[in-house]
């Protein structure tokens, strides 16, 4: 044989070989990829699986519709509330501070002009719109009581009800967590078990 052809040959070998190896790797990533990829070990946390209720108010007659329905604070140490009586605010002092996780009870949603001189955190706007509430587990469960939640300001309103309130009992939502302050059934601080 000339040596024309036994190039020809040797470069027809070598190149079936090459295409026989890319094809072998070809099929062989092909396979990998069917596998079923290892499960991560991934845990949720349980807080992130708690659906919380919005109510997202846009008047007072939302707000009226929490009439007789029981909400729980969510916003423990926040929020300052004051006396109320026949129908008037008592502006004279801060009754006390809204404690985390505890009932109260919605009396009436009322607006009126921000009250001089009585600091919180929602701003006063034209009106302000306080819920009146009473605290069914206080020394006097009967004593009404207002905090603001929201207010209105040329002629639209905004509230922070959703973020001052639980809809539904934190007890329930998050009872896989532990009091830390002790046996009270419900601390102003709370622990995952």
């Amino acid at each position: 044989m000339d040596t024309g052809k036994k190039f020809a040959i040797g470069g027809t070998v070598v190149l079936l070989l090459a295409v026989g190896v890319r094809v072998g790797l070809i099929y062989h990533e092909r396979q990998e990829a069917e596998k079923p990829a290892e499960k991560a070990d991934y845990k949720s946390d349980p807080d992130d699986l708690v659906f919380l209720k919005k109510m997202r108010p846009d008047s007072l007659k939302d707000e009226k519709e929490l009439i007789g329905r029981t909400l729980w604070v969510a916003v423990a140490g926040e929020m300052d509330y004051y006396g109320y009586a026949g129908r008037k605010i008592d502006g004279s002092k801060v009754s006390g501070i809204l404690p985390g996780a505890e009932p109260l009870l919605v009396k009436d949603a009322i607006e009126q002009a921000a009250p001089k001189g009585l600091p919180n955190r929602i701003p006063a706007g034209d009106r302000q719109v306080m819920l009146v509430f009473t605290l069914p587990k206080s020394a006097d469960p009967a004593k009404e009581y207002v905090v603001p939640v929201g207010y209105r300001e040329a002629g639209s309103y905004t509230f922070s009800t959703d973020d001052i309130f639980f809809y539904e009992d934190p007890h329930k939502l998050y009872s896989y967590w532990t009091p830390i302050n002790g046996p009270r059934s419900m601390p102003t601080r709370w622990s995952p078990a």
